[in-house]
């Protein structure tokens, strides 16, 4: 989990930056073969390789449901997070 964080949001890398990064901005998983999946759960969007991919959060009004949407990651990436800052993003090999 990326973001700003703050009190109530826990994440694992947090980043000093812009508001525009949202304070849990997206999340990353490993399967069990190893491939690498994003997850967008931001309010101003996170892109891959210069590529929006679609938000996993869809706001219903009253709360907002998180659909599980993720995109697989490639070894290399670029991750964009709100039009703010790009993370490189290595898988690195044993």
């Amino acid at each position: 989990t990326v973001g700003r964080g703050g009190t109530g949001y826990g994440v694992d890398l947090r980043l000093d930056t812009l508001p525009d990064v949202s304070r849990t901005h997206f999340k990353i998983r490993r399967d069990e073969t190893g491939q690498f999946f994003i997850k967008d759960v931001s309010a101003f969007g996170t892109s891959v390789d210069g590529v929006p991919i679609p938000s996993s959060i869809e706001d219903s009004g009253a709360r907002k449901l998180d659909r599980n949407r993720e995109v697989a990651l490639k070894k290399k990436a670029r991750i964009g997070l709100a039009n703010a800052l790009v993370i490189e993003f290595e898988v690195l090999e044993p």
